[in-house]
């Protein structure tokens, strides 16, 4: 699948999903409820974009390696944890799910327009704290993989 069809997933399909998805849906793993799940890929996105600084998790010896499990077809694992989140789910911040699916479709906007809009530096990387400086193609990537790894968890 080409970064433009998975950004098009993720841009479209994706976020109707979430527009259909019942507020209290129960996950079929971990301990987001849909409204958090959503805030959390918001951050993501931001992290993609480069408005979140994160720091780096993996060292040099690991990063190959996660780089490649990123970039292949194998879907994260259920309940993958991620040790830049507290263990308990954060409270959302938007007033409702219809919101927060709002902040998201902005951030997605806002990040393409950061890699591709009028005012972008070519060749722009971007840091990520477990996959090293990604480029924009690696960032839809990963938030593809990610998007898929949310869409498992709510049964979408």
């Amino acid at each position: 699948m080409t970064a433009r069809e998975q950004l098009k997933y993720i841009q479209y399909t994706f976020i109707q999903k979430l527009r259909e998805l019942d507020p209290n849906t129960k996950p079929v793993f971990g301990k987001m409820n849909p409204h958090q799940m959503v805030e959390h890929f918001t951050w993501a996105v931001n992290i993609a974009k480069g408005d979140v600084k994160v720091p780096v998790i993996n060292q040099d010896e690991v990063l190959e390696k996660a780089y490649r499990f990123m970039m292949s077809d194998a879907p994260f694992r259920d309940n993958t944890p991620n040790s830049l989140l507290p263990d308990e789910p954060q409270a959302p911040t938007a007033p409702s799910m219809g919101d927060a699916i709002d902040n998201l479709e902005d951030a997605l906007e806002a990040f393409v327009d950061s890699y591709k809009g009028p005012n972008a530096e070519p060749n722009r990387r971007v840091l990520n704290s477990f996959f090293g400086e990604l480029s924009y193609y690696e960032q839809v990537h990963l938030l593809y993989k990610h998007a898929n790894h949310h869409a498992r968890q709510f049964g979408l």
